[in-house]
């Protein structure tokens, strides 16, 4: 990957943006849980907006016998606060409980992401990628995503009649 940065020598990585932000220090948002866990995002979504209404009854029959606790993607169930298993979520603290379940489903590769880093940085200094954003730096790693076809038409030999369908 860092030679792929390094050399513009694109290669094909399909990862969400959330990542490329993690290389670059950028801090995580609840926008990006969608690229990474679309299932949490969704049911936080629905929480998120049980609670904008303001409606305690329609909050509690929308989100009815959550705990301050997440599943991590290993299947195991962690406690988001100290006493996380006894506090419910309601509608004066489910704000809190969707920053903190967003910060424990993006914070576990975190471990992971620090090993990527320092390997890349072995080939290209993370500071100097700090002038890029984070749509550069995909770019610069994987490539454009759009193919121009007329450029491709002309590199490409045909086996066949070029007027067969």
């Amino acid at each position: 990957m860092g030679l792929a940065i390094r050399a513009k020598s694109a290669m094909d990585f399909n990862l969400p943006p959330y990542f490329w932000k993690q290389l670059l220090g950028e801090p995580a948002a609840f926008a990006d849980l969608e690229g990474t866990d679309s299932f949490s995002f969704k049911i936080l979504q629905g929480i998120q907006e049980a609670g904008k209404t303001g409606d305690p009854k329609i909050f509690a029959e929308k989100v009815p016998d959550e705990t301050f606790t997440t599943y991590l993607t290993g299947g195991e169930l962690v406690e988001l606060c100290t006493g996380g298993k006894e506090k419910k979520v309601t509608l004066e603290n489910y704000e809190e409980f969707v920053t903190l379940v967003t910060k424990a489903k993006l914070g576990q590769t975190d471990k992971q992401m620090g090993w990527l880093k320092e390997g890349i940085d072995f080939v290209v200094d993370l500071n100097l990628l700090t002038f890029l954003t984070w749509e550069e730096l995909e770019i610069r790693a994987c490539g454009p995503k759009d193919i121009d076809l007329e450029a491709l038409k002309k590199i490409t030999s045909y086996n066949v009649d070029k007027e067969h369908p």
